[in-house]
């Protein structure tokens, strides 16, 4: 047990000093886990009002921060991503199926535009740097309330998957 503990505690200097030289945190921490923080407690958008948070978000001890992902505002993304880096903040996005843009929806159109967003919400993530694109992506929030999806439903949403 006690070689656990120190090898645990050799890592963790190197780890300190990766993140004061601004590096991002390539590695892992706290037994093998990164910690982050949903930014939806400050913004429901990703804009220029969460780089002081970001600030806030390093100095409490995070690894990095999951961003909402709504619009395509190129110039936001890339300061957002000059002050994760600044900062060696990791990043993930966090989006989801709107009403309009609903990849499983009825409509061919709605359901290309679902496509088209989860796209270029990928896309952001890009320009931000993040390894992940999460949220409830195939199906608007409360689109399904009181019963699970249908066959049909299913195969739209795979056949949207697959096209991204």
């Amino acid at each position: 047990m006690k070689k656990k503990q120190a090898k645990r505690k050799a890592k963790r200097p190197a780890a300190r000093k990766a993140r004061k030289a601004g590096k991002r945190s390539a590695g892992k921490s706290r037994n093998g886990l990164r910690l982050g923080l949903n930014l939806f407690l400050w913004s429901g958008q990703t804009n220029d009002s969460l780089l002081p948070v970001l600030e806030r978000v390093k100095k409490w001890g995070f690894d990095g921060v999951e961003f909402p992902l709504f619009h395509t505002d190129e110039a936001v993304y890339r300061r957002v991503r000059a002050k994760l880096d600044e900062l060696g903040l990791g990043a993930t996005g966090c989006t989801v199926a709107l009403p309009d843009k609903n990849p499983i929806a009825d409509s061919p159109e709605v359901r290309q535009a679902g496509i088209q967003h989860l796209k270029d919400m990928l896309r952001m993530c890009n320009l931000l740097g993040a390894d992940v694109l999460c949220g409830p992506l195939c199906a608007p929030v409360g689109g399904l309330v009181g019963r699970g999806r249908n066959q049909e439903e299913w195969q739209r949403a795979v056949a949207a998957l697959r096209e991204i």
